[in-house]
């Protein structure tokens, strides 16, 4: 199963920090997109979101998307850790 995983956050972010561990530690590769920047911004914001991190999760074959707000443990696992 081919997923792009993009992370939306920033550097001094707490929640952000702890995530970014997580996924190396289960070694899962993402993108990490920098909501400061300004072209990062405006994308961003097209998700309507509250807060970061923002986890998209976009699997290639089903061609569907998964949102995940925030560092939640558990929904990390139910998505990436079969």
């Amino acid at each position: 199963m081919k997923k792009i995983i993009n992370v939306y956050g920033s550097d001094n972010c707490h929640f952000c920090i702890m995530l970014k561990i997580w996924l190396e530690k289960n070694r899962i590769k993402y993108n990490m997109k920098d909501v400061n920047q300004n072209d990062v911004k405006t994308e961003f914001q097209t998700y309507n979101v509250q807060g970061i991190p923002l986890i998209i999760i976009k699997d290639l074959e089903t061609r569907t998307e998964q949102k995940i707000v925030g560092f939640d443990e558990e929904r990390l696992k139910k998505a990436f850790i079969k």
